[in-house]
């Protein structure tokens, strides 16, 4: 079975054939398609062109459960080399979007099964391309499949190696880069035995700092009372520091992963 799939800013498409050799005679037919239309939320053509691979995994299982004889090999055709690395390396490490798609696709078939198809031999273009007058007599590719299927397979596409196909830097994760900082407190809490005064003694510790930046800056000095915002910024600061010493490693977890 030879199910290729494509996409475009107007819709998905997806096609099944099955490949039948038995001696001499063979014998390649249309087994089923299908098309849909975009969704109204813009997606860029890489996201386009992996939903048209998941509807594409979606009908080969539907025509294998519904075959009576046993598929011996599947082989999945795209044109965008995205979709290939996606599904080809480590899905984890793309978005959401990504990462969920690949993920069901996976499930259901091999990565070995995935090939590379130019586009002009690519028959889902003909369910995508819809500014053109589709042919659908009985002689066209739609119904008997690309010219290469009634070849030997030393005729198909030529396939570059896994390990050679690039790298897709598309849709990957945002990486957020952690520093533990290892710097004592600006003041040690153990020293006051009220609330009230901590939090101001902080606030002028911090506002301290930010004064010798002005000072480097050439800006003017902050000397007047403290204000609702600094003692508030003293306080957050407390905060976060009593919850960093608590809960170190369960705030890194949490940024990091």
């Amino acid at each position: 079975m030879h199910t290729f799939v494509d996409a475009s800013e107007a819709g998905f498409a997806a096609i099944s054939y099955l490949r039948i050799i038995k001696g001499n005679f063979m014998e390649c037919s249309f087994a089923a398609a299908k098309t849909k239309v975009a969704p109204l939320k813009f997606l860029s053509i890489p996201r386009s062109e992996l939903q048209a691979a998941v509807v594409g995994v979606r009908i080969a299982n539907t025509v294998r459960t519904s075959l009576s004889t046993a598929v011996q090999r599947r082989f999945f055709w795209s044109d965008s080399k995205d979709v290939l690395c996606w599904i080809g390396s480590d899905h984890r490490k793309y978005n959401q979007f990504v990462a969920c798609r690949v993920n069901e696709i996976l499930e259901s078939t091999e990565i070995d099964e995935w090939r590379w198809v130019p586009t002009n031999e690519n028959v889902a273009d003909d369910g995508t391309k819809w500014a053109k007058e589709p042919v659908f007599d009985s002689t066209s590719r739609w119904w008997r499949g690309p010219e290469f299927l009634w070849s030997n397979a030393d005729k198909w596409p030529k396939q570059q190696e896994r390990a050679e196909m690039a790298i897709t830097t598309n849709e990957l994760r945002v990486q957020v880069n952690y520093h533990k900082s290892t710097l004592p407190p600006l003041i040690d809490p153990s020293l006051f035995s009220e609330w009230t005064k901590l939090v101001r003694h902080t606030a002028l510790v911090i506002r301290f700092v930010k004064n010798l930046k002005r000072k480097m800056k050439g800006e003017r000095l902050e000397l007047a009372t403290l204000t609702g915002d600094e003692l508030n910024e003293g306080e957050t600061h407390l905060y976060k520091t009593a919850q960093q010493a608590k809960y170190g490693k369960e705030i890194f977890v949490l940024v990091v992963e």
